[in-house]
């Protein structure tokens, strides 16, 4: 593998059209390719990833605690053996780093104890003859030294970026599922390219009560329950009075999906709207966070169309002005790129510019 690395202190501009021109003239396409079948074998049992951890060997949010992947190590590994030495080219540009909340303790305190950053990665494969972009993001823990949490933290975006480009081609595309389990897809034949699920499980409502007649019966011993391994299984737990830990689920996965900016303005925003819709006054369980989860996830998707909706009216098919408003106003020129809060960003805007224009 070759890597051609940039970071910048913000995100700059790229053109992704051109940076692939430039990776397939110094690494024109060709070598032999593999079977589909090939990038879509599954990584060995052993790959399966457990909840991350910190330096106390607690989960270092509530989120890891619930979520599990492909150890970074075994897909590369796994894309060496598939596309070969040198078999693809990364260009990554990295985004400014940012205070997070990481720990709980954090978010009680009000004190951010983390850094996170973001990455664009873009991966030119030549022997398939295609590329692929991918957006990733990290965060470390700081213990006291910034530049090695900084590092952490870079290194954690760009492997999560260059996972999720491994995926979209084939190579560890399980890890992406809602079920990790080694036997899981055992009789499901691969199907298309991987990704994120395209359903997720919904909330189960508990069973009812036993009546009395019933509950004269001797009951079976309950099963111990296995830890949450993804959102879905979370989302199914049963009803605690946690609020902090079912809070920070929701705002991590969204978060990781680029709906809830990461920041400590981002964070605050969003437990703000979630105190406005009812969720500190519900039961925490499962049916709750996942309904807080759809509402942000429902108002970023409103927000997209009255956006677009707006540009047709003040731009109409003028794309290239657009983008160089939208890049002047909030630093992206992707409307689809944009979190919850630079939308509603975007749109104030906007209404400036109707009434000043």
């Amino acid at each position: 593998m070759e890597t051609e690395q940039k970071t910048e202190t913000t995100v700059e501009k790229i053109d992704v059209l051109e940076i692939v021109k430039k990776l397939m003239a110094i690494w024109p396409a060709g070598g032999e390719a593999p079977t589909a079948e090939r990038l879509l074998e599954d990584l060995p049992p052993e790959a399966i990833m457990g909840p991350k951890k910190g330096r106390d060997g607690k989960p270092l949010t509530t989120a890891d605690a619930n979520l599990t992947g492909y150890k970074p190590a075994y897909v590369i590994r796994a894309a060496v053996e598939r596309l070969g030495a040198g078999g693809w080219v990364e260009y990554c540009t990295m985004g400014p780093e940012a205070d997070v909340y990481i720990s709980k303790s954090a978010s009680e305190s009000g004190k951010p104890d983390g850094i996170g950053i973001s990455c664009h990665m873009v991966i030119w494969f030549p022997a398939l003859n295609t590329f692929r972009v991918a957006l990733g993001s990290g965060a470390a823990q700081m213990w006291g030294d910034y530049e090695k949490a900084l590092s952490d933290a870079v290194k954690a975006a760009q492997t999560n970026a260059r996972k999720r480009a491994m995926a979209l081609i084939g190579i560890g595309w399980k890890g992406y599922t809602d079920d990790m389990s080694p036997d899981s897809h055992a009789d499901e034949p691969p199907v298309g390219l991987p990704g994120r699920p395209q359903k997720e499980k919904k909330y189960t409502p508990p069973a009812p009560q036993a009546k009395p007649a019933q509950a004269a019966a001797k009951p079976a011993p309950a099963p111990v329950p296995e830890p949450a391994r993804t959102f879905a299984d979370a989302a199914n737990a049963a009803p605690g009075p946690d609020y902090d830990q079912a809070f920070g689920d929701v705002f991590e996965l969204l978060a990781s999906d680029g709906v809830i900016s990461r920041s400590e303005k981002g964070q605050k925003w969003f437990r703000d709207r979630a105190a406005e819709w009812g969720f500190f006054g519900s039961d925490a369980s499962g049916g709750a966070k996942v309904q807080l989860k759809e509402r942000a996830e429902s108002l970023h998707l409103e927000k997209l169309g009255q956006l677009h909706a707006a540009y047709k009216e003040i731009w109409g098919a003028d794309e290239v002005a657009r983008r160089d408003w939208l890049e002047k106003t909030v630093g992206k020129r992707s409307t689809a790129d944009c979190t919850l809060n630079e939308r509603i960003y975007a749109l104030a805007k906007l209404a400036d510019l109707r009434r000043t224009g």
